[in-house]
């Protein structure tokens, strides 16, 4: 079974401005087998932490779906 997940990290600097980062693993039978920096540092305001995090999920739901023949009404 192949699976994946995405990994966010998310930190502040001094001045108030965030950083965020976006990495998708690619596991199968429970094995790491590809890792790979979809965007990062991604340098922004708090707002645009939380929306770049929604659009991430969404694109990985959506290419998951796909992938496995779902539509992604689902």
């Amino acid at each position: 079974m192949r699976t994946q997940a995405l990994l966010v990290t998310v930190g502040v600097y001094e001045g108030g401005d965030w950083h965020v980062t976006f990495i998708e693993d690619t596991y199968l039978r429970g094995v790491l087998i590809n890792s790979e920096l979809l965007v990062g540092p991604l340098y922004c305001r708090w707002q645009d932490v939380e929306e770049v995090t929604h659009k991430q999920l969404r694109l990985l739901r959506a290419r998951e779906l796909a992938r496995i023949g779902l539509p992604a009404a689902v």
